[in-house]
């Protein structure tokens, strides 16, 4: 597989074109769906619950057939290198698969025999994943965090260059979930690891991802970094002014670009000369302006706007 990497480099290390799977209910579960995961990226795949993220995550692990499309693993098909996919890439989709009766040492040990892998790599693992420091106790008397830590523990055991994690900070409180947002950053930035997570909660994954894919009702609404997303902000000022019917008239017959909402004239710009010269105006006009600040919407409106 190494051999595969060096002479088949590509910027993206998973490709999807077109995916499309329906239920036996005829529920579309996946519709013309096209991923780009670049190489060396921690990939959000955001949406709603229902919206398609675990059945996509299925697909792209072999665990639910296709109906339609194509996945591409460094630029090559993926049904032509499956099993060396499989050697690739480390997966948690939904709960972890952990035995409570052993400790994570022992759990481990079990992963270790299946894929075949040293035994010395068990307490690398440990230490990568902070649970060095666990010994006897068993899983089952692990918090829900550190069950979650073991997950990605058993995804890593065989040094993969992928790693794909269903919402793996759902049910965590707060410590939690930065506790893991600092584990995947670190494997990314220390480790070279690519991540694809999924998640329904863009305040979590804003803190931690560099690209991003949001998906409602099975199909892509955005694709892009971080960057791209706040691109589609609405920036503008929000002027309140002695008498705001007036002012706006005024203000539309000079051609520049307002609307009302609620008490505030919606000014949309980011020119700052543009909005001097409104306010110029007004006072020439004997319109008094006593309120001017300047704001933008959300990515959490954003993201709204887009799954709805």
């Amino acid at each position: 597989m190494d051999h595969f990497i060096n002479t088949h480099s590509s910027q993206n290390c998973i490709e999807t074109y077109d995916l499309h799977h329906r239920f036996s209910s005829g529920q579309v579960a996946v519709d013309k769906l096209s991923l780009t995961i670049p190489t060396g990226s921690i990939y959000g795949f955001l949406g709603p619950n229902g919206a398609g993220k675990t059945t996509t995550l299925r697909i792209l692990l072999g665990l639910l057939k296709k109906q339609k499309g194509e996945v591409y693993f460094f630029g090559k098909p993926i049904k032509e290198l499956r099993e060396d996919f499989l050697k690739e890439v480390g997966s948690m989709i939904e709960t972890p698969s952990v035995y409570g009766h052993l400790t994570a040492t022992d759990n481990l040990r079990v992963w270790a025999k299946m894929y075949n892998t040293p035994m010395d790599r068990i307490d690398k693992v440990l230490s990568i994943v902070g649970l060095s420091h666990t010994g006897n106790k068993k899983a089952s008397m692990f918090s829900l965090g550190m069950k979650q830590r073991l997950g990605i523990a058993i995804a890593l055991l065989h040094e993969p260059r992928v790693l794909i994690l269903d919402e793996p900070t759902n049910g965590l409180d707060p410590n939690g979930i930065i506790e893991i947002r600092e584990l995947l950053k670190k494997m990314n930035r220390e480790q070279g690891i690519t991540i694809l997570i999924s998640s329904h909660i863009l305040s979590e994954i804003e803190k931690l991802v560099t690209h991003l894919g949001i998906i409602s009702n099975g199909v892509m609404k955005f694709q892009g970094t971080l960057s791209d997303l706040e691109q589609k902000q609405n920036k503008g000022v929000l002027i309140r002014t002695t008498n705001n019917k007036e002012a706006i008239t005024i203000l539309r017959d000079l051609q520049f670009p307002v609307s009302f909402m609620e008490d505030d004239i919606v000014f949309v710009t980011n020119e700052r000369k543009e909005v001097a010269e409104a306010i110029s105006q007004l006072a020439l006009a004997s319109v008094g302006v006593y309120s001017v600040e300047w704001g933008a919407s959300t990515l959490e409106d954003i993201f709204m706007e887009l799954i709805n």
